[in-house]
């Protein structure tokens, strides 16, 4: 297990992020999470979809990125290919930590982590996370401003996600796809949202979810897997001509 280390200038002052190296560990990751905040966003892209946890029962965003474990059809040649990078994406390849030596109330409740052994931190090329007076580069503010979305939108995404469920609005998504070179794929394990149940609900329901700002979620979310007919495109497309990135070595 990496061994991480809380971010500050004294020790951490002479590292830089090289971006690309960073984003290499999505290469093979075919969901991630997201935040409802990047809805508006993520729908220019992506299928927005809900995975179950098989131990706990709970339910999470993500954004779809493969149709198979282990593919990401949006990193091609060697370089993520899409409008919009998600959050989860951005803030790689740093970890947001809870601070349990708090010493008071002006103390952040979330700490900066990383792992000095990744490949993506270096002391020679990349991105500066701090200048020689010992402040936050640009480049780290950026980072800052990720993560801060990551930590805000974690309570707003899970309240978002109890409303689908109290409104019984999530349903099972079973993907049957033919590709080009006549394999069959069977994918299981996605939930979407059920828009004959969202029909259904009654007016006043409807607009106290758009009070909240969870209606206009809801219909982008729905929208969105129409983006399962892209990836379906994007995979019909690598099978025509495999990317030579993705190759293993002779």
């Amino acid at each position: 297990m990496a061994r991480l280390q809380a971010l500050n200038p004294a020790q951490h002052k002479n590292l830089c992020i090289n971006v690309d190296e960073a984003r290499k560990a999505t290469a093979t990751v075919n969901m991630l999470p997201v935040v409802l905040s990047e809805f508006r966003q993520l729908i220019v892209d992506y299928p927005i979809m809900l995975t179950k946890n098989a131990e706990t029962g709970a339910f999470s965003l993500i954004a779809l990125l493969g149709l198979e474990r282990g593919e990401n059809l949006f990193w091609r040649s060697g370089a993520w290919d899409a409008t919009y990078l998600p959050l989860g994406l951005r803030r790689l390849p740093f970890v947001i930590g809870n601070n349990d030596n708090k010493q008071s109330d002006k103390d952040h409740d979330f700490l900066i982590c990383l792992d000095p052994e990744n490949a993506a931190i270096t002391p020679e090329t990349g991105e500066a996370l701090f200048s020689e007076d010992g402040r936050p580069t640009r480049f780290l503010q950026d980072m800052q401003t990720v993560l801060a979305r990551l930590i805000e939108g974690e309570p707003q995404t899970e309240n978002f996600v109890s409303k689908l469920l109290a409104h019984k609005l999530v349903t099972p998504m079973t993907l049957d796809i033919e590709l080009v070179d006549g394999e069959t794929l069977n994918i299981e394990g996605l939930y979407g949202i059920d828009e004959v149940r969202l029909q259904r609900l009654e007016s006043e329901t409807l607009t106290v979810l758009n009070q909240q700002g969870h209606l206009e979620a809801i219909y982008n979310m729905a929208a969105s897997t129409g983006h399962i007919r892209k990836l379906i495109q994007l995979k019909n497309a690598l099978l025509a001509t495999p990317d030579p990135w993705l190759q293993p070595d002779s």
